[in-house]
């Protein structure tokens, strides 16, 4: 008796994925705008400062008893702080090269506006990754559209998308805090009561809140790619990202590491090579670039996973998937 044989598509490797990423963005260079602008603000646009806080902080610091002492290098980012980098949300938002530390010399120089209470400093961070994630929203959705079939790049209901999106992401943003203060809180009391006892076993203990927290973006990283390619509610998507994580291990773990990777040298290289002039335009450019080409390979390895992962399990998951 002959066994049917079916032709299977094997499916592009994490290298290959990368590169259409790249080949993607190259044709359709408009992807990177949303970067573009963004950095371009935080580097020449206002600041918002926060040195009063910073010298209320090593203040307070400087009378405690502390293991580490902080204060070096809370000394380094007095003046070099900018509350506008909230824009750019941790793990989920637009990437951008002027986050953290803002370069010290700039073409032009921009107006610095202090925020001198910490109820102020608590608004304008929660208002600016309000419109950080909005920004993601945006910036995932005109990524989803250039990845996806023809009936994906129709230009009707992209606000639509766009604030179902932002809305998804800020309920995947809360669930975040919520899981991460589960775990921190907890394990702190455990370390406290357990230094009592040894040292040793408290270290272990604390040593394990960060190594849950890292399975845990590792297993949600692929949630925004479901909201916003396939429009998928924020709890479906996070299972669906969970179940490609555990269905494609070492793909999914090798290129969530690439581009973890590329991305810290890339911003290495090019902050180290910052100088003060219009040349940074060229890094700036360089980064959005990079970074979009590898946003849009993981929205590229998400499509071609879920539909072997789904489709053939759930037919509207077939109907929903865009053709290649």
């Amino acid at each position: 008796m002959m066994q049917k044989q079916e032709n299977v598509t094997p499916l592009p490797g994490v290298a290959a994925t990368i590169g259409a990423g790249f080949e993607l963005v190259t044709r359709h260079l408009w992807l990177a705008a949303v970067p573009v602008v963004l950095d371009l603000f935080l580097w020449l646009g206002p600041r918002l400062g926060f040195n009063a806080l910073i010298e209320q902080l090593i203040d307070r610091l400087a009378t405690m008893p502390m293991i580490v002492d902080p204060q070096p290098m809370l000394e380094v980012m007095l003046a070099r702080t900018n509350l506008f980098t909230y824009l750019s949300v941790a793990l989920v938002g637009v990437p951008a090269l002027m986050t953290g530390l803002t370069p010290e010399k700039t073409p032009l120089q921009p107006a610095v506006v202090e925020v001198t209470g910490w109820g102020e400093w608590a608004g304008f961070f929660l208002g600016l990754t309000l419109v950080g994630l909005l920004l993601a929203a945006v910036y995932y959705t005109l990524i989803a559209r250039a990845v996806g079939g023809p009936e994906a790049r129709q230009w009707d209901n992209v606000a639509v998308h766009s604030g179902r999106t932002f809305a998804r992401l800020i309920g995947l943003s809360i669930l975040f805090v919520f899981l991460m203060a589960l775990i921190l809180i907890p394990v702190s009391m455990v370390g406290a009561v357990l230094g009592l006892l040894s040292q040793f076993a408290a270290t272990i203990v604390v040593l394990a809140a960060p190594v849950l927290l890292l399975w845990l973006v590792i297993f949600m990283s692929y949630t925004p790619q479901g909201m916003a390619l396939n429009r998928r509610p924020f709890f479906p998507a996070l299972l669906e990202s969970v179940r490609i994580f555990q269905l494609n291990l070492l793909p999914a773990s090798g290129l969530l590491l690439l581009v973890v990777l590329i991305t810290q040298v890339m911003n290495w290289l090019m902050l180290s090579a910052d100088d003060g002039s219009w040349l940074t335009l060229a890094s700036v450019l360089g980064h959005a670039f990079v970074s979009t080409a590898l946003v849009t390979a993981m929205f590229i390895f998400y499509r071609d996973r879920y539909a072997v992962a789904f489709a053939a399990g759930r037919p509207e998951a077939a109907a929903e998937q865009p053709k290649q």
